[in-house]
């Protein structure tokens, strides 16, 4: 009797981990515009994030479009109802007109990838 309480048990706990998910929510815009910028302005965004899941939510890298963009997590891992930040930092150095970056944040979410867009325009510098 023991050993099938504790096999229901057991079975009710892996269960109920099939069904538990990490959700990335973003609180702030994913979708950015910034208007005109000058060439040479480094561009920092803070885009604040929420776990809305049950499950630890792990940022796990960054894919960037362009060389000219860094970005942190400030955690890699966010905990069930918890927030962090993603810092996006882009060199306008040797840029002008329309510029879009795109940051994809790989997760351990279902969709796994999610996108953050910024645009802008770059103002050449004036000599």
């Amino acid at each position: 009797m023991k050993r099938k309480i504790g096999l229901f048990l057991l079975l009710f706990f892996l269960a109920m981990n099939i069904w538990a998910e990490s959700r990335l929510t973003f609180i702030d815009k994913r979708i950015i515009n910034i208007g005109d910028v000058e060439e040479g302005t480094l561009v920092q965004r803070k885009i604040k994030i929420k776990n809305d899941g049950d499950t630890p939510l792990i940022l796990m890298k960054p894919i960037k479009s362009c060389n000219c963009t860094a970005v942190r997590f400030s955690k890699e891992v966010v905990n069930p109802q918890d927030t962090g930040v993603i810092e996006v930092e882009i060199n306008t150095e040797h840029k002008q007109g329309t510029n879009v970056v795109t940051v994809i944040v790989v997760t351990n979410t279902e969709q796994q990838e999610h996108v953050l867009r910024i645009s802008m325009n770059v103002i050449k510098k004036e000599s």
